[in-house]
């Protein structure tokens, strides 16, 4: 994979919340399905065979897991957050996550 390509999942500085704590935050507050977050995991895992440019790494997971968790929620979930919602429990705006949902 190429190293210093940016893509939108790039944050400037590694978070500061560790990946793990960071998924238990947005399951304490999201309430997705088990579902959505193995279907999440599945569509990171093809993003990242699918496209190059897309790596895992501390500077991309936390983006690349809301976005996963976001979708595979709406396809997955009667019931599921806004965007708008998603992001706030995400730690980001929602305009940054539609960006990241396209």
């Amino acid at each position: 994979k190429p190293k210093g390509v940016m893509t939108s999942f790039h944050s400037v500085h590694q978070p500061a919340i560790s990946i793990g704590d960071y998924v238990k935050r947005i399951s304490q507050f999201a309430k997705c399905s088990p579902q959505s977050y193995i279907l999440a995991v599945i569509y990171i895992d093809r993003l990242v065979r699918a496209d190059e440019k897309t790596e895992l790494s501390l500077l991309t997971i936390h983006r690349l897991v809301l976005t996963a968790i976001t979708v595979a929620s709406k396809f997955m979930d009667d019931h599921y957050h806004s965007n708008a919602t998603l992001a706030k429990i995400g730690g980001t705006s929602g305009n940054e996550l539609n960006q990241l949902e396209l």
